[in-house]
């Protein structure tokens, strides 16, 4: 079986959970409205000293909360190498403002949702976010 072309512009690989910490907190939820909370934060560093192949690491904290009362929480750190081919039609900080983030923020936000449902809490739906809006 042949390998498909080399596809010019941004190369994502090795995409890894590095690190993930759940914690359920077993109090009575009452009938309250129920809401995620949720931070995200995404870092870079070129990998080795090349300009062209970025490491990306992202954290994402969510927390469950049903009337004011944290239900669970749940911290995950993805990362990934990024390279930028030439030519492309995607630059370093392309890569780095929209592309990348959209990618690891997919693969948590599906882990997340996993563990919620797996610990019995049903599935956490985060909102998806777009990361290519100006």
């Amino acid at each position: 079986m042949s390998r498909p072309p080399e596809t010019r512009g941004l190369r994502i690989s090795g995409v890894r959970l590095v690190n993930c910490q759940f914690e359920r907190h077993f109090v009575e939820p009452g009938e309250g409205e129920r809401s995620l909370e949720f931070d995200l934060d995404t870092e870079y560093e070129e990998h080795s000293g090349d300009a062209t192949v970025i490491d990306a690491r992202q954290w994402v904290r969510v927390s469950g909360i049903c009337s004011g009362t944290k239900l669970w929480n749940c911290k995950t750190e993805f990362a990934a190498t990024l390279t930028i081919s030439e030519p492309s039609d995607v630059s370093i900080d392309q890569a780095k403002k929209s592309i990348a983030p959209a990618i690891l923020y997919g693969f948590a936000r599906e882990h997340i949702f996993d563990l919620a449902r797996r610990a019995g809490i049903g599935g956490a739906f985060m909102p998806p976010l777009n990361f290519m809006a100006p």
